[in-house]
């Protein structure tokens, strides 16, 4: 009530254009100080308050409280004045009672959705695996470099959940995560390691340069590692091969993988060799053919769900599919150096039906 009062003498005094008893020096309120801080009922209680300490009758203070109110009401939408009851689409009586206005309007931005055609996907099967691959491709991060957290893909929602903290004491050396529209022989996207200066976001994805890759078996299952270097870092987009790498680099890397697992009781066996850019190239080429072919076989009705998918995911044109089947039907001889050996056969089992190939996160 006291502060009501003392807003509301502010208020009389400048109705009065200056007229009447003068405010208290003292009196940290303010004109429009008092209209944002009370609610214009407030200001006319106030007056009321006043006006019966000065004396007056019931009847004309009342009177006055319902000026008063309406006065200040105007003033504060005048001035813009958020936080009153007209600022969100009501209105007082002047018998103090409520009654419900419309809602004030609500800016167009607050409610827009991204359009399907430029909203992101599942980063497995919806994101291109790059737009001049094998030399250039695009690299998922599911684990920033220095860190101890193992962020994997969870393939049924293509979000990245955290699988564990690293059992031994040992961080990730370099940024890891995998290839997109990839498939291994252990049913699971392309592993691949790229170098950077800084450490890069989980989920986020980055253009990569395969100069190397690194072959292990984990649990029994062939396991490659594509190494890489980020494309628009000037620090390491220069390098072409994994041999002008420091060789303490290359250590440290097949390090980490032979002993990052071996607190779990897990074995992994690592080929220390690192293999050369032209064997990379030809593993990632292999991966994409993989999982284009075994999208298309024997899977027409699943290929259309998952290249036309409906209002869940966002439809493939039909220029990414032909880019797939054409780099399914390209030969050794389009890598440089010549023609090699392609390495595996693509597995058996195709990717499940309208989903990834297997269920869960998948392992590292």
């Amino acid at each position: 009530q006291t502060a009501a009062a003392v807003a509301a003498w502010h208020t009389a005094h400048a109705l009065r254009g200056g007229h009447g008893p003068a405010p208290h020096p003292n009196a940290p309120f303010s004109t429009a100080s008092s209209l944002q801080a009370l609610l214009a009922p407030a200001a006319g209680w106030g007056w009321c308050v006043c006006e019966c300490r000065r004396g007056a009758s019931a009847s004309r203070a009342s009177e006055g409280r319902v000026r008063v109110s309406a006065a200040v009401r105007e003033l504060g939408v005048a001035m813009g004045i958020r936080g009153s009851k007209q600022a969100r689409g009501e209105a007082a009586g002047d018998d103090g009672s409520e009654r419900a206005k419309a809602p004030s309007p609500v800016r167009p931005q607050a409610l827009k959705r991204p359009s399907r055609a430029g909203a992101a996907g599942h980063p497995w099967h919806d994101l291109s695996p790059g737009e001049g691959v094998p030399h250039i491709v695009n690299a998922v991060i599911e684990v920033p470099a220095g860190s101890k957290c193992k962020y994997e893909l969870d393939k049924e929602t293509g979000m990245i959940v955290l699988d564990r903290i690293l059992f031994s004491s040992v961080v990730y050396p370099h940024n890891y995560g995998f290839i997109p529209q990839t498939l291994c022989e252990d049913h699971d996207p392309l592993d691949i390691l790229v170098l950077c200066q800084f450490p890069i976001a989980p989920g986020a994805f980055c253009r990569a340069k395969p100069i190397g890759v690194m072959h292990m078996l984990d649990a029994g299952e062939q396991d490659d590692k594509i190494i890489a270097v980020a494309a628009d870092d000037p620090q390491f987009s220069h390098y072409a091969d994994v041999s002008e790498l420091p060789a303490h680099m290359l250590k440290e890397i097949t390090n980490f993988f032979s002993t990052y697992k071996m607190l779990q009781n897990k074995k992994v066996i690592v080929n220390e060799e690192i293999q050369s850019r032209k064997q990379a190239l030809i593993v990632t080429r292999d991966a994409i053919k993989t999982y284009a072919v075994s999208l298309a076989e024997g899977q027409k009705q699943d290929n259309r769900a998952l290249f036309e998918a409906s209002e869940g995911s966002i439809k493939r044109t039909p220029a990414s599919y032909q880019s797939l089947a054409s780099l399914a039907t390209s030969s050794d001889d389009d890598l440089p150096g010549g023609s090699a050996v392609t390495g595996k056969a693509p597995p058996s089992k195709p990717p499940a039906k309208g989903s990834p190939p297997k269920a869960g996160a998948r392992p590292s």
